[in-house]
């Protein structure tokens, strides 16, 4: 009966045309508890990540920055060590058991770890918040491949786009909100927000339709076997394999801009951690603009068509602000927001930021809704996971390779400006003509 419900609700919003942007999913139950929990999880990640540095940096190791900057890379080692582990079994238990419970089961999950967050606060304990942050990570690992295996099963093509182009923006929003409220808020008004949300997500997990496996299967318990295996299930097809690497490289070059934001802003732009803000808001409705735009531009039909052109639209942006941080020029003074604003070069660094983050939003819906349409949706879950393994991989290798640079003795401006030259070169080896075959093109698009 439900899934009937379902079926008609997604033709009537199909027969509307809302597959361009799908703004009227938000008020269906196939699509708006999904986002709810999407994006209260992604707030509660940043709010406790957030808070912990701020509380490292400014209270614990106040007088230690080396100490606080090593918590930092250790914490973000934490986060991303249980994508190399449990993605495969997430997968499993994704495509293997019905959905809306699995979700149910990690928000359960999530509001515990808030409650070991909250005692880490009160205590002022790393070691606790540092278990927070772990679980934190293995919390984020099974979410991940069952939110977007979700999405195909209760989406009509059309609206994959549009619904996909949402959760990306919703994503993107959460995380700079609860980068803010960690930041700036006191650490136990951050985790009591953070608790509340957990709550919240759990409520609307509840809501989600039930979603059984198309096809049930045995759960392999061994890790390394399966890890491997899934590893290699992008490489079957070079549609598949090409997506995976496009949003693996939008998340490492991510990853080194906002690691960089904060030591640019101090050392080459000479401004207060209220700039950092600033560009990090600029970047997160940047990306959230292009995730909303790239659904207007291509209708609801799932293509490539724009991804290489989009990958160097990234790579100007990168090497832009290259040019706007190099020609920047630092007062002696420390600048505060409104004296960052009052300089004209300053809304240059704006402009790439911005820039560089649309067509960052543009470039990864296309790849991810390409990716979870021809993964199929008995295996979407392992698609997905395979995706975050690479994630990950890519992540730590152009993380690695910035370091070097540093050491090398490269300036953060000319470290973006490599971002640049990399992406370009990348694009035209990788992408090539374009991203799928025209008679794969042609299929999945409506």
């Amino acid at each position: 009966m439900v899934q009937r419900k379902i079926d008609r609700s997604s033709a009537r919003a199909h027969a509307h045309g809302v597959g361009h942007l799908n703004f009227a999913l938000l008020r269906q139950r196939r699509y708006a508890p999904l986002f709810i929990v999407q994006f209260f999880g992604a707030f509660n990640d940043n709010v406790v990540r957030a808070a912990m540095m701020a509380m490292a940096s400014f209270t614990i190791y106040k007088n230690d920055p080396a100490a606080a900057s090593q918590l930092s890379l250790m914490a973000g080692a934490l986060f991303m060590l249980p994508y190399f582990f449990f993605s495969s079994l997430a997968a499993q238990l994704a495509d293997g058991i019905d959905m809306a419970r699995l979700v149910r089961w990690i928000k359960l999950a999530e509001v515990g770890i808030m409650g070991v967050a909250m005692a880490g606060f009160w205590t002022q304990s790393i070691q606790l918040l540092m278990v927070a942050l772990l679980l934190m990570g293995v919390h984020s690992t099974f979410f991940g491949p069952v939110k977007y295996a979700l999405l195909p099963r209760h989406l009509e093509t059309g609206e994959m786009m549009g619904g996909t182009g949402l959760i990306e923006a919703g994503t993107f929003l959460a995380i700079i909100f609860g980068y803010l409220l960690g930041t700036e808020a006191e650490a136990n008004v951050a985790a009591w927000c953070a608790f509340g949300c957990a709550l919240i997500g759990l409520f609307a997990a509840w809501r989600i339709p039930a979603t059984p496996p198309l096809a049930p299967h045995r759960i392999d318990w061994n890790l390394a076997r399966s890890t491997i295996k899934m590893s290699m299930i992008v490489l079957r097809q070079r549609d598949t394999a090409l997506s995976v690497m496009g949003i693996s490289w939008f998340f490492a070059v991510g990853l080194v801009e906002q690691t960089q934001l904060a030591p640019l802003t101090n050392g080459v732009l000479h401004a207060t951690k209220d700039v950092v803000a600033l560009l990090l808001i600029v970047n997160a409705v940047g990306i959230a603009l292009g995730s909303l735009l790239i659904g207007i531009l291509l209708k609801g039909r799932i293509t490539s068509r724009y991804v290489p052109l989009l990958a160097l639209l990234m790579a100007a942006g990168a090497l832009d602000l290259w040019l706007a941080t190099r020609q920047f020029a630092a007062p002696a003074l420390p600048l505060d927001t409104i004296g960052f604003l009052s300089i004209a070069s300053a809304w240059h660094v704006i402009f790439a930021v911005f820039a560089l983050a649309v067509a960052g939003g543009m470039f990864i819906v296309p790849l991810y809704a390409i990716l979870q349409t021809r993964s199929g949706n008995a295996t979407c879950a392992e698609g997905i996971a395979s995706n975050n393994i690479m994630n990950g991989l890519v992540m730590v290798v152009l993380a690695q390779l910035s370091g070097a640079m540093v050491g090398w003795g490269l300036t953060i401006p000319q470290i973006l400006g490599a971002l640049g030259v990399e992406t370009i070169t990348l694009t035209l080896i990788a992408f090539g003509p374009t991203l799928v075959d025209s008679k794969a093109d042609k299929a999945l698009q409506i």
